[in-house]
């Protein structure tokens, strides 16, 4: 969709558009940064057709209903910054939510702006605890995909094991059709994940680890921060999960704590856990069940990013397939996920320093 069939379809939906121009990020939307006549700044988020009706990460509906439903669950939540929902036009043709425009940097162009400080992405992870222990409070009967305050599905999830599984499985489908790795491979990767899951499964049901609300898809381009590096946005919900806190965890370990030397990943996410403590944050980053699932939810990333980047050629992004399906590969036969090496692999798109700056 182009600039001009946006604002037409925009002002068609009944809102005066002073102007409009593309955000070329995302691939399963078409978005818009928008400035209304009102003097309002605005995001609008048209459903693509062309990415398909199911997202790559848990096989669930990709749909901006459950994108505006995520901003209206955690819009109740106090300090969990969050767009308001302006316009909900998810039933029309086409889809559309617009949204207000959250102030601030995105965190990579707040680090470059202060020179990579080491203080500034502590305190930020810091600050990020903060948010997260808030997001965590709220809770659900079962693991799943997120929709809304009671809109959890598929239906029947009260085991963790069972819902982790059933992600893999999809992932596999997905490898499987675009050709990253050969039939017996993928049959042993499965056999992996089952024993595995399966020799922790009686710890993992809902009556003794609750489903919060997980992001999932946490990383130094999908949020906002202000002057003082204390997050002023989330957004790019359309994923959220009913989960094991495990779910976010991973995925922090993997791209926003690895940001820099493994020094500084150790110092963050001590960081990011005293924050999160502070606000009454649960989740025991030592405990031994934990650290187990953050790394199987590792490696199953792995298969999804080495599947969704198998045969692009961008110039960019060309070898990222191949170093996933690497790290994949040897932590299936080590036990052990080398989370810097998968943080550094981003490092192509991302530009930062191996290092941050003192201070």
């Amino acid at each position: 969709m182009d600039c001009n069939a946006a604002r037409s379809e925009i002002m068609r939906y009944g809102y005066d558009v002073e102007s409009l121009q593309a955000i070329t990020e995302g691939r399963n939307h078409y978005l818009f940064d928008i400035l209304l006549k009102e003097g309002r700044q605005a995001i609008a988020r048209f459903s693509n057709a062309a990415a398909g009706q199911t997202e790559n990460l848990f096989g669930g509906p990709a749909s901006l209903s459950r994108e505006a439903g995520a901003y209206k669950l955690l819009g109740r939540v106090d300090g969990v910054p969050v767009p308001e929902i302006i316009g909900d036009h998810c039933t029309g043709d086409p889809a559309l939510i617009l949204a207000s425009k959250l102030p601030g940097l995105l965190f990579c162009d707040y680090l470059a702006a202060n020179a990579h400080s080491r203080e500034c992405f502590l305190n930020t992870m810091r600050n990020l605890g903060k948010v997260i222990a808030r997001v965590q409070q709220v809770r659900f009967a079962r693991f799943g995909d997120v929709a809304g305050a009671d809109e959890v599905y598929p239906p029947g999830n009260d085991n963790f094991a069972d819902r982790v599984l059933g992600i893999v499985r999809h992932r596999i489908g997905i490898a499987q059709h675009c050709g990253v790795c050969d039939p017996d491979e993928l049959a042993g990767i499965e056999e992996f994940f089952t024993a595995k899951l399966a020799s922790i499964a009686d710890q993992l049901v809902c009556t003794r680890i609750v489903p919060t609300l997980v992001l999932t898809d946490l990383h130094a381009m999908n949020f906002l921060v202000d002057e003082a590096g204390e997050v002023s946005g989330l957004f790019d919900l359309e994923s959220c999960q009913a989960a094991n806190p495990a779910l976010e965890v991973y995925g922090l370990r993997l791209f926003l704590f690895s940001y820099y030397d493994v020094d500084t990943a150790q110092a963050a996410q001590q960081a990011f856990f005293d924050g999160y403590h502070a606000a009454g944050g649960d989740y025991d980053p030592a405990d031994a069940l934990n650290r187990e699932l953050e790394d199987l939810l590792a490696l199953a990333r792995f298969l999804e990013l080495a599947a969704s980047y198998h045969g692009v050629r961008d110039g960019l992004r060309d070898n990222w397939s191949t170093g996933f399906l690497k790290l994949l590969r040897a932590g299936l036969a080590t036990g052990e996920v080398d989370y810097q090496s998968a943080g550094w692999i981003l490092h192509s798109k991302t530009g930062q320093l191996p290092s941050p700056l003192n201070p």
